[in-house]
């Protein structure tokens, strides 16, 4: 059995006229890393600041920045 993780990912801002929502990307995820705030890659979230880097199969890489 052969699981797909497909996932769409939003940007949220504000505009002068509200809040734009925005797709930035959507795809599979073909990889997830952690890092922490010295760029070392970590093997999962730890306490602190992580980094949490996202490629997609459709070229896309997305960012997140996570306080534990």
């Amino acid at each position: 059995v052969a699981i797909s993780l497909v996932q769409e990912v939003f940007d949220l801002f504000n505009a002068p006229h509200g809040v734009v929502v925005r797709r930035i990307s959507s795809g599979e995820v073909v990889s997830v890393a952690v890092y922490n705030a010295n760029g070392v890659q970590l093997n999962g979230i730890q306490k602190g600041i992580n980094i949490i880097r996202t490629v997609y199969s459709n070229g896309a890489v997305t960012v997140k920045k996570v306080i534990k």
